[in-house]
């Protein structure tokens, strides 16, 4: 007697391109949150949190490709902005609970947070209130001094190996 096999599946395409990744949902804190998530999966992977009134398009496609291409990386939309559904909250501490509750929703443990100008407000205060979430927060050109800022040419890809080198210690 013989037992069938099931069939190999072939391996999935790692997506390093943000045009090519799929537009994804979950439903947490009554919110349903859009993100993509572009970059190999092994590892602490970056949430890319953004400016006032941004999108997750606001981030420059080359930056988040040059970041996928080592890295997962999740941009996502805030409460109320863009995909996501629900009202804008009026404060950033609001804003940093939407954060955590949208980490959780996706299951991650831990997480490297990276954020422009208010998103790396939300850094600090998620690196603040929730350090074990949070693995290393940067944040670039953001009023504040809650997490030391690394300072890093965002027109060079090598600025991006040496934020991520710097904050793995």
């Amino acid at each position: 007697m013989t037992t069938a096999q099931p069939l190999a599946q072939p391996a999935r395409a790692v997506v390093t391109s943000y045009k090519d990744a799929p537009t994804r949902t979950v439903s947490a804190g009554g919110v349903d949150f859009a993100y993509r998530q572009p970059g190999p999966t092994p590892g602490v992977p970056g949430v890319f949190l953004t400016h006032l009134a941004a999108v997750w398009d606001n981030w420059d496609p080359r930056f988040v490709d040059g970041v996928a291409a080592k890295h997962r990386v999740i941009p996502c939309d805030s409460r109320g902005v863009g995909a996501a559904s629900g009202s804008t909250p009026n404060a950033i501490d609001a804003m940093a609970t939407d954060a955590v509750v949208f980490i959780g929703a996706l299951g991650l443990e831990q997480v490297d947070l990276l954020g422009f100008p208010m998103g790396g407000m939300i850094a600090q205060l998620i690196a603040a209130d929730e350090p074990a979430i949070n693995e290393a927060a940067q944040d670039f050109r953001t009023f504040g001094a809650a997490v030391e800022t690394v300072e890093a040419d965002l027109a060079t890809f090598e600025g991006v190996d040496k934020l991520y080198a710097a904050t793995k210690g």
